[in-house]
């Protein structure tokens, strides 16, 4: 009983420390509304109907027989493949703008959704506060559902090429997908890979505190409870909110971000965690994913890589860690080709950035492709 009173006190009093120490939020400049109804008339009249009408959507049986829910855009005489892995508390329509883009490459695009996240199966039970907690058993599960999809859905078509397209949380799935499997890919592009967690909910906590805590309180039982002082907020999501679109750490594209908070306003079901990318983590999640990070990033892991590799790193990342990334880029000794393109001022997020950091993440993501 003793002991306990202890923990419970170590916590609380470390709890409290980091939220005196809260992250002084920058003020973003905001579109104006017409800027912002230009791009909404184009997200729902072109962006949105081509998603819908061009999938194919499905699901496959994953680790502990969880159903992941995924979506195929199969092209015409098709060159090749691109596999997208979404981040964190995402879902495959987050990718809907980018899939467009991706149209005219003559590469079928798949796109599957992690554990715990939009159509696939939740891993906890309860009330829907509970099933939306970011929680996982394993990180190694969302890695063993990506090999399952490469096996079950991807080769079940031939093509000549293959691609990774992954995102934050995706891009380490990414990352140890091909230093385990190095032989099924031909190339990956990583946007924003987590190889360095930047906790900044509630307060911006380097990994040497963050793992230990998030490790312990695991270890004495609180696996399933939220992360620090997390909490589920009293409006769970509002796209009119500019404190919910600054305090996210995201993207500084105000009608990127409104436009499709709208449509997720509309399908709260999808919703896994919060709308924030760390928001909604329980504490076996953080230290499952530190561990992840330590491991993707080390030298005996990344020196399997044996794929050229394009990574995109944002200049002003809140989220993960540039220190990590570059680890994680001097121990692919063996890459016969790693690009990191860095933009100085995008937030975690540049494929949902302000047009001219998008702009540019294409036309390279495109480039990339073209050299195979």
């Amino acid at each position: 009983m003793k002991s306990n009173l202890l923990i419970f006190y170590f916590v609380c009093v470390l709890s409290g420390v980091l939220t005196g120490c809260k992250v002084d939020i920058p003020e973003l400049e905001q579109d104006s509304p017409e800027v912002v109804a230009e791009f909404r008339d184009y997200y729902q009249q072109v962006v949105l109907p081509y998603f819908f009408d061009n999938a194919q959507f499905d699901s496959f049986t994953g680790e502990d027989d969880i159903e992941i829910a995924y979506a195929t855009f199969p092209a015409d005489n098709s060159r090749g493949a691109i596999v997208m892995l979404h981040g964190l508390n995402e879902t495959a329509i987050k990718y809907a703008e980018l899939i467009y883009e991706l149209r005219d490459t003559g590469f079928s695009i798949y796109i599957m959704e992690h554990r715990g996240h939009g159509n696939s199966g939740r891993i906890l039970d309860g009330s829907d506060q509970e099933r939306r907690k970011i929680y996982i058993e394993s990180f190694d599960n969302y890695v063993l559902d990506a090999k399952t999809f490469y096996d079950e859905v991807v080769t079940q078509t031939a093509h000549d090429k293959l691609f990774f397209f992954a995102h934050s949380v995706g891009g380490n799935v990414a990352a140890q997908y091909i230093e385990q499997y190095p032989n099924d890919f031909d190339g990956a592009v990583l946007s924003s890979p987590m190889m360095e967690l930047l906790t900044t909910h509630p307060s911006k906590v380097p990994e040497t505190i963050a793992y230990p805590l998030a490790k312990f309180l695991t270890n004495i039982g609180l696996g399933k409870a939220y992360a620090l002082d997390m909490e589920e907020p009293e409006v769970l999501i509002d796209h009119t909110s500019k404190e919910k679109f600054e305090a996210e750490f995201l993207t500084k594209s105000w009608k990127r971000w409104t436009v499709y908070n709208e449509v997720i306003e509309q399908n709260q079901h999808l919703i896994a965690g919060g709308p924030g990318a760390t928001w909604g983590i329980t504490n076996r999640f953080g230290k499952e994913a530190y561990e992840a990070s330590f491991k993707a990033r080390s030298a005996e892991e990344a020196a399997n890589i044996v794929i050229p590799v394009l990574m995109f790193q944002s200049g002003d990342d809140w989220i993960v860690g540039e220190k990590g990334q570059n680890t994680f880029v001097d121990n692919a000794v063996n890459a016969p080709y790693f690009e990191t393109v860095i933009f100085e001022d995008a937030y975690h997020e540049a494929y949902m950035e302000r047009d001219e950091i998008r702009d540019e993440l294409v036309t390279r993501t495109k480039a990339f492709f073209d050299t195979f």
